[in-house]
């Protein structure tokens, strides 16, 4: 699961797993090396190098701990261990192209040029394509002077692909001219045009090549990475009085690492604060909140105070609220009033969302965003007919996974009919379960196939109703509509807490042996639920956790009618 939860770029639950496999067999071979990986990754260079030495203590051969092994050394400057490391992973075809591109950075940065070309010919023994491999050729052939070959590999780069940016800045450093400067810098067309020109200069620093990593971000378009970067080649001091830090995300660990150097003579908000995202995206919870503690309250930007109350989540309410309050009174956009409503929400403050919210939908009555946020919200006040209006009015774009919408629809319907069945109005009742089971088109949610669908619910609050007028046929409808829904309903989209529903209409029907065994039958198709406890306690505050969100309501309505 770690390798998988890696793949799919979820590095917090992988380290989460690969521990947990770890506890189990601290000696576990796969386990250790996708953990040595995920420390390399997450910047934690030392315990990466122990985990890939015990690792290697297992099984001295194995190629991928080797290649590992190799990349963490060499990030340690343990120059010569980091060679170790790759020749060993050269003898496996899989890692060979690989470890001989590193071997020839390694000795590019030594200025070994003669051992550096042999190894970067080498990777392209078993890979045509490597394009690594090409351009540190095409260094050391500028290196050499030998433009005769430095072109022969830009030009093979070239057909490769037409816009390779590092082809066409080698050709500009050759001719150092206009034309072959506008050359390089036309091509970079895309949105990010910085990102593009930060990742070429640094491959050239990673590869030893200062002085053309320095060239590369004088070209670059300004941005707060290329300003750290230029501020770190050039020894100078950063003036943040220009930076605007509102699209500034500096990501990569070469940057984090400049940071961390730029702190020694600046401590500034703004670099401890990129410095924490960087620990953040990397699972160092711990550093990345020390930092931003160490902020204070001296930035004037809502994001930073948005984002510390996000990272913050765990301590508490005070201190969330105040940083959510804090980000509000900087910046009032939609943005910054959702955060601090949701917040009211999570802590059970409805009443200070309402007025939060209030004026905000009513000036802007087409956001469906916040309007289905204000529909929750008027659900959580007991102001069933004001949700039901709004939703009404509503027009919410469809988009991919969008059930919010509906769900909060559903809510709103199945509270009006208990809100009716309560005050004796039955008839009124009835007609609100009718509207919950329709799809509004307004609200961007297309109906699922019938067997997604779980009526339980509404069909128990009509059985209630009819047994209130008195209407035993079609009271006795509802509860056969329910046992046979509970059979037909798919697993994918089961509402476990209507399975109480079921044993209900089985009690409510005098079948007491046919409701134990399609307990039975429940509680074994789905052993983690422990479905037939949580269905003998008093009410459903015991149900599991696993269970999705939208059963609260479910519960509060079930509860509810069980007392009355």
């Amino acid at each position: 699961q770690g390798r998988d939860l890696m793949d799919m770029k979820l590095y917090a639950k992988a380290e989460t797993k690969l521990d947990s496999s770890l506890q189990k067999d601290h000696n576990f071979l796969p386990g250790l090396t996708q953990m040595a990986k995920l420390m390399y990754r997450n910047m934690r260079y030392d315990e990466a190098l122990q985990l890939a030495k015990r690792s290697l203590s297992i099984n001295t051969e194995d190629a991928e701990a080797n290649y590992y092994y190799g990349l963490i050394n060499a990030q340690l400057h343990n120059i010569s261990d980091a060679k170790d490391g790759f020749d060993i992973a050269t003898l496996t075809p899989a890692y060979r192209s690989a470890a001989y591109t590193q071997l020839a950075t390694i000795y590019l940065k030594e200025n070994n040029n003669d051992k550096a070309l042999i190894y970067a010919q080498k990777a392209m023994i078993n890979n045509a394509y490597n394009i690594t491999a090409l351009q540190l050729q095409a260094i050391i052939y500028r290196k050499e002077n030998n433009k005769q070959n430095a072109d022969k590999i830009l030009d093979t780069l070239l057909s490769l692909d037409a816009l390779n940016h590092f082809a066409l800045f080698e050709k500009y450093l050759w001719n150092n001219d206009d034309k072959t400067k506008l050359q390089f810098t036309s091509t970079i067309q895309n949105e990010l045009p910085a990102e593009t020109y930060t990742e070429l200069a640094i491959w050239y620093y990673n590869n030893g090549c200062v002085d053309e990593a320095k060239k590369v971000f004088e070209l670059s378009p300004a941005s707060v990475t290329t300003m750290y970067w230029l501020s770190f080649l050039n020894n100078s001091t950063i003036n943040f009085d220009t930076i605007n830090p509102a699209f500034s995300f500096p990501f990569r660990s070469e940057t984090a690492n400049i940071i961390q150097q730029l702190l020694k003579k600046q401590d500034n908000w703004l670099l401890k604060f990129h410095l924490a995202l960087i620990y953040h995206d990397r699972n160092r919870i711990a550093e990345a909140k020390q930092l931003l503690l160490s902020c204070g309250n001296q930035p004037n930007f809502a994001p930073f105070y948005a984002t510390r109350a996000a990272i913050f989540s765990d301590s508490s309410e005070d201190f969330i609220s105040s940083d959510l309050k804090k980000s509000f009174a900087l910046d009032n956009s939609w943005r910054y009033r959702k955060l601090l409503a949701e917040f009211y929400i999570t802590y059970q403050h409805s009443d200070s969302a309402l007025q939060l919210m209030q004026l905000y939908v009513k000036q802007h009555p087409n956001d469906y965003v916040m309007g289905m946020l204000y529909a929750k919200i008027l659900l959580l006040n007991h102001q069933y007919a004001a949700a039901d209006k709004l939703l009404t009015n509503l027009t919410i774009i469809p988009f991919e996974g969008a059930t919010l919408s509906h769900e909060l629809y559903r809510q709103t319907k199945l509270m009006e009919s208990v809100d009716a069945l309560k005050n004796k109005k039955n008839n009124q009742s009835l007609k609100f379960i009718q509207e919950a089971k329709q799809w509004p088109e307004n609200l961007g949610v297309g109906m699922p196939y019938e067997a997604d669908i779980d009526m339980r619910l509404e069909d128990w609050i009509a059985y209630k109703n009819y047994k209130a007028l008195n209407k035993t046929n079609l009271a006795n409808q509802m509860l056969d509509s329910i046992i046979t829904n509970s059979n037909q309903v798919s697993d994918a989209d089961k509402y476990f807490s209507n399975t109480i529903i079921t044993v209900y209409a089985f009690k409510e029907l005098n079948k007491d042996e046919e409701s134990k065994i399609w307990l039975q039958k429940e509680s074994a198709n789905y052993p983690d639920k422990q479905i037939a406890g949580w269905i003998a306690s008093p009410g459903l505050e015991n149900m599991p956790s696993s269970l999705s969100d939208r059963e609260n309501l479910n519960a509060d309505i079930i509860n509810y009618l069980k007392k009355n």
